[in-house]
């Protein structure tokens, strides 16, 4: 998939990308901003902006906004990833429950530790791991959600204790 490039307003030639990018171009040279992290969201600092958030600028350049919803959401939760097929526009109330359907929330309403959570969905993104986590949990009689909890948790003598 190539990139789609739109202009930001407000800054003097830099540019956001349908992939998450934000560049700069003075005299035909291309350059890449670098973002930096607050809170797990990428913020890029822009002449004439300020700081920005990357999934903001996407969102404004790429996806329509005809309710004039005022939050962005990360379909996927992963912060980083501000590609626009991985966002779309959402009131407060639209977040949290898109938050809490998909078990992003504790049941006092408190949010999920974001690190705990990024270690987890690192795992389940490789299948060989996944498997091993249903072979080892099942053989410890725990659950798979349970198993990799105590290993992001490195909780390993609980596993043992069961």
């Amino acid at each position: 998939m190539s990139e789609v490039w739109s202009h930001i307003d407000g800054s003097n030639n830099c540019f956001v990308g349908s992939l998450g990018n934000v560049k700069q171009i003075i005299d035909n040279y291309e350059r890449y901003l670098p973002q930096s992290f607050n809170y797990g969201y990428c913020i890029v600092g822009i002449k004439g902006v300020k700081r920005a958030a990357v999934h903001i600028l996407v969102a404004n350049a790429f996806i329509d906004n005809p309710e004039n919803k005022l939050e962005v959401n990360h379909k996927d939760f992963n912060r980083a990833n501000n590609r626009a097929n991985n966002l779309e526009w959402a009131t407060k109330k639209e977040n949290a429950e898109h938050a809490a359907i998909n078990g992003r929330y504790l049941n006092n309403g408190r949010k999920k530790d974001p690190d705990s959570q990024l270690r987890y969905m690192s795992l389940a993104v490789n299948e060989e791991v996944k498997n091993k986590i249903e072979i080892l949990a099942k053989k410890f009689k725990v659950s798979q959600k349970r198993y990799t909890e105590m290993l992001i948790n490195k909780e390993y003598g609980k596993i043992i204790d069961n």
